[in-house]
């Protein structure tokens, strides 16, 4: 500017702020002039259009939005002097065109304000960034994102990719002509100011009405159920009352059997559909048991009958996660003295360990609908039981994930256990020492140099059983043995000594035998007894060890430690 000119800008330094757009107007006492307020916007909607013409649905909606403002102040321009006027008289008469228009126009301005405020940052702090498409997602992001449905910010999306560059628009905005960046970057900043402050009082509380009668909802998209697939028989089956045996077979009695109740489920603890690959959305429910216990058959019918009145086949399906009784409970009649043998059978039950899923809900529902339905079934069961979805089994995953992995505490139930402290090895329960000393011989195992498991004197046992029966019942009298014994196909002038050592058994051939000496062997050479002791010293039970498994010709196991 020069003061020849009376302080006006100069040829060289006009640009579309000093020319087409009008200032917006002070603030008096909170209210906005509405005459100059609605020129001033209209040089808005000149400005958009410098964006190029895919910008046109925006300018329009502007221009329209400026045309009803304009029409209601023409029916009464004295007492429509200020824009706040106008939207309380508008309140009075039970009307909301004006209001309307004056909501989505603020917005419409506040999403300019937003993203011409990111070019002048971005300039003063020395960017200079080309792509403007950034800032024209972030201001949709922070204005009017919330306001539109999914179509809406769809078309957004693909409109902002024709956002012109950086060096464009400025030129246009400098009216076509070059080296005029600095102009157009202060006259912005001078327009943005004015605009900042018209916002600010269109948002105070003044013009509340005008948010709380035409702010728009905004809900989410329906669910997809694409993914869905739908079962056979959607309702849950009639479960029998006690398992069938063949006429010529009595029911077999059993003992109680707590350990089928003991403990974590570590199979059934996710949901069924999930473990197949059939993708299902948040719809997916069930009924999940937080501590063990028994079901009988009262309990089936409770739940099946509870499911089925409030199931809708024509877009659910329910399915159990359980089998059905199995397991005999015996009982005595009452008075009977003791003794006399175990008491005949009562009923049967099934058996749940903690975290098992018991019956399943999908389909076409979200879990708002279902919740109900399985809350009043969790609370009848007999053991405490939680209704989740996938979802909720999602987020308890990933917590005891993260829990274990910010824990600061090394003193864990299996770090007493497998150090044990104050002597717990001498008085805790064998479940509680299986569970604690295993996870320990695997880890040994795995470093040693040949291959190893971890075995029980149970497991030692039953491989030895199961020795003997395949010896007992094999019908091929030509095993290895009884070949070398024999010498058949002069097989003792070519086998090794360790192998004609099987001869010694033989009475035929005792006075020919080989007297083999006892070789070290590979983890005796390396130290490896020295590490095992190291790591389990004063730690293993006397029912576990760690042992070599026997070769593919069936040599005998050897115990390492």
């Amino acid at each position: 500017m020069s003061a020849s000119n009376g302080g006006l800008p100069s040829e060289s330094e006009k640009t579309f702020f000093t020319t087409t757009q009008l200032p917006f107007p002070d603030i008096l006492d909170g209210k906005v002039h509405t005459q100059q307020f609605l020129e001033a916007s209209k040089g808005v909607v000149a400005l958009v259009d410098k964006f190029g013409k895919v910008f046109a649905p925006i300018k329009y909606d502007m221009s329209g939005n400026i045309e009803k403002l304009t029409k209601t102040y023409s029916d009464n321009p004295e007492k429509y002097t200020y824009l706040n006027d106008m939207v309380l008289h508008e309140k009075e008469k039970g009307g909301n065109v004006a209001t309307d228009a004056l909501l989505w126009l603020r917005r419409a301005l506040h999403f300019v304000y937003t993203f011409f405020h990111c070019i002048v940052e971005d300039t003063e702090k020395g960017r200079k960034t080309e792509d403007l498409v950034p800032f024209l997602k972030k201001a949709y992001k922070d204005v009017l994102e919330r306001y539109h449905g999914w179509m809406a910010q769809q078309l957004f999306s693909l409109l902002s990719r024709m956002c012109p560059t950086r060096k464009d628009l400025l030129l246009n905005i400098s009216l076509g002509l070059e080296n005029r960046e600095d102009f157009v970057i202060r006259d912005m900043s001078r327009f943005l100011d004015g605009l900042e402050i018209n916002i600010q009082a269109l948002n105070n509380r003044s013009l509340q009405y005008a948010v709380q009668v035409c702010g728009l909802k905004y809900f989410p998209p329906p669910p997809n159920y694409d993914g869905v697939e739908f079962i056979e028989k959607p309702k849950l089956k009639v479960m029998e009352r006690s398992p069938q045996f063949p006429g010529n077979i009595k029911p077999p009695k059993m003992i109680k059997n707590l350990k089928f109740m003991r403990g974590p489920e570590p199979l059934h603890n996710s949901l069924l559909h999930r473990q197949y690959g059939i993708i299902f959305s948040s719809c997916v429910s069930c009924v999940q048991a937080t501590g063990g216990g028994r079901m009988r058959y009262g309990h089936f019918e409770m739940v099946r009958l509870g499911i089925g009145r409030k199931l809708d086949v024509n877009r659910m399906f329910a399915l159990w996660r359980i089998d059905a009784p199995w397991q005999p409970v015996t009982k005595k009649g009452q008075g009977q003295r003791m003794g006399g043998g175990k008491g005949a059978i009562d009923h049967y039950v099934t058996p749940i360990k903690a975290g098992r899923v018991i019956v399943e809900i999908g389909g076409n529902c979200e879990f708002s609908e279902v919740q109900p339905m399985l809350e009043m079934v969790a609370h009848k069961l007999p053991f405490k039981a939680e209704v989740v979805s996938q979802e909720i089994m999602e987020m308890k995953a990933e917590k005891e994930l993260r829990e274990e992995r910010d824990n600061i505490n090394p003193y864990t139930f299996k770090y007493v256990v497998q150090n044990n402290m104050g002597g717990c090895q001498n008085w805790i329960s064998p479940y509680d020492r299986r569970c604690s000393v295993q996870p320990m011989l695997e880890m040994v195992a795995h470093k040693l140099p040949f291959k190893a498991e971890v075995v029980s004197q149970e497991i030692m046992e039953m491989k030895a059983e199961k020795e003997l029966r395949e010896e007992r019942d094999n019908i091929n009298p030509y095993t290895f043995k009884y070949v070398v014994q024999n010498n058949m196909g002069g097989c003792q002038n070519w086998i090794s000594p360790y192998d004609r050592r099987l001869r010694s058994s033989s009475p035929n051939n005792s006075s020919r035998s080989l007297k083999s000496s006892s070789t070290s062997s590979a983890a005796e050479n390396m130290g490896f007894p020295t590490m095992v002791a190291r790591l389990t010293s004063g730690l293993l039970p006397l029912r576990w060890a760690l042992v070599v498994p026997p070769d593919a010709e069936g040599n005998s196991t050897k115990a390492v430690s």
